[in-house]
Order: structure tokens, then sequence, then C-alpha cells
């Protein structure tokens, strides 16, 4: 899931196996002059079996591709969508014949009457049209460029299937990747407290604060409300010259930090400090519960 949608920038293999099967889609539409697209149509009909949904028990490597891509569709992530057709000289599609019809009716001489007036507007309508006639071909509406990009495709995907984390994840470049890797846990709640155990149903003897067995392990004791992480984050704004203040939860650290007014380079040292002592602070409960 991408940072922005509250990831960590890492996207789930589903969604790529996914952008790699359509891209074979993608040229089978595009390319209509190689080798394999008339072998496909040759084993599977003109249009590849591409306009229907295959629910048959037949197999192969080409219907499973298929079958991946219409089974995305049903989950509401439509790849064929976004693959627009750009008319050119009219081959094969119905506006080449409305070009043929024309030229068909210039060649009729008509007599004085209503046919002659409708054939007076017709020819007035149809010489307003600016025809490109330069060959068919389909387009990627999600690029610029117009070519299919696997990455697109990829970032369509999953953020269609795994939805958005909610805020932005905040990452430090001054830090260690795990260290930042760990506060996206903590800022989820997703570290496994004795709390979060408990509430995947495994047994566990106490749920309370190893430090100081005082109020239930949960993410905001841990690291706001116990008296160990209270002392360091007072000191923390001590050692800045800020205010003292108490934080009740990572949401309430969050908006003190977004209100605080200070350089950004400072800043961004001060929000590195607070990773890294909550980091010390989970490894010293380790060594309490485990040591």
């Amino acid at each position: 899931m991408a940072k922005i949608h509250g990831g960590l920038g890492v996207g789930s293999f589903f969604a790529l196996n996914r952008a790699f099967l359509f891209k074979w889609i993608w040229r089978f539409q595009s390319s209509p002059d190689s080798l394999w697209m008339r072998v496909i149509k040759a084993i599977h009909g003109v249009h590849g079996l591409l306009d229907s949904d295959i629910r048959s028990n037949r197999h192969s490597v080409w219907i499973d591709i298929i079958r991946a891509s219409y089974a995305l569709r049903k989950k509401g992530v439509d790849l064929f969508g976004y693959c627009k057709k750009l008319i050119g000289n009219g081959v094969n599609n119905f506006f080449g014949w409305m070009c043929g019809l024309e030229k068909h009716l210039l060649k009729i001489d008509y007599r004085s009457g209503a046919k002659s007036d409708q054939l007076v507007g017709l020819n007035s309508t149809l010489s307003s049209i600016s025809v490109n006639w330069d060959r068919d071909k389909w387009v990627w509406d999600l690029d610029t460029s117009g070519n299919y990009t696997v990455s697109y495709a990829w970032n369509l995907v999953d953020f269609a299937t795994l939805g958005s984390g909610g805020n932005a994840t905040r990452w430090m470049c001054l830090i260690p990747i795990e260290v930042n890797i760990f506060y996206w846990k903590m800022f989820l709640d997703r570290l496994p407290t004795r709390h979060n155990l408990s509430l995947k149903g495994l047994e566990i003897q106490s749920i309370l604060c190893p430090v100081y067995n005082d109020g239930v392990e949960l993410v905001n004791h841990v690291f706001f409300s116990c008296f160990v992480a209270n002392g360091v984050i007072h000191r923390i704004l001590k050692w800045w010259g800020l205010e003292e203040h108490d934080f009740n939860s990572t949401i309430d650290w969050s908006d003190w930090f977004g209100n605080t007014r200070m350089w950004k380079n400072l800043k961004d040292v001060m929000e590195g400090m607070f990773f890294v002592a909550w980091w010390f602070l989970w490894m010293f409960r380790n060594r309490v519960v485990f040591l």
C-alpha cells in the first residue's frame, strides 16, 4: 500500500501479478500483427474470448489470464475500462463504413426535391468532420503516453483491493527504517501488546502493563500514560525548551506536533527523537517481559 494511503510503500504481490497478467490482454488488443496474437485468434476466435465472461471448465494459460482479469472486474477493478480505442482511418469499424457511405452518397445524382436538400445538409455536416487517417490504435487512459504500464495498474489494483489505511504514513529519513516501521505499527495499534494479543484469542496470564502492573497494556498506556513513558516525554519537552504536555494517544501527540511552531529542520530532528524514544521504550518493555 502506498505511504499516502497509510501503508509502507510496498505493493502486494497479488496486485503485481494481476498487473503483469493484464499486460498480455493489452498486447492482444494493441498488437494486431503479432504472431502469438494470430495463434490466439486461431484457437479462441477473432476476439480471443475477451468479448464474454468465461464460465466453462476449460483451462489454458490464456483462459486463466482472462478469468483473473474478469474476477478483478467483479471486485470493482475494471482494467478493461481503461483501454480505449482511438479511431484513426476507421478500418474495421462502423465509422469507416460511414466514411464509405459519404463517398457513395456524393456519387448519387439527386434531382430537385426533399432528397436533394437532405443531401446538401448531409454534405455540409460531413465536410466539417476532420478524419485522422492513421491506423486505429488502443490507448491506456492511466498514462499520458497512452501506453500500458504495469506500475499504474499495480497501484490501481493495490489500492482497490487493500483500501486506505487512513492518514498518510509519517516517514523520517533521519532514523533507521526499522524505527519508521515500528512507529507505523504503533500509530495503527498493530504492536503485540498484551491487550492486543488477548483480543486475538491468545491466553495471557495478565493484560496489565508489565513495567509497574498498573493499567492495561494498551499502546497508549505503554508510550504515554505509563510512569516511565510519561517521564521520558517530559524530559524531551524540557530539553527542547517546550512546555510540559500530557499526551493520551498517538493522535493526541500528532495533533500537538502538527501545531508546534519550529524551523522544519529542527522539527524533523525532534520528531525523530520521539520516534527513537518510543522505540527504546518498547525494547525496555520487551526486556522486562522476556528477561
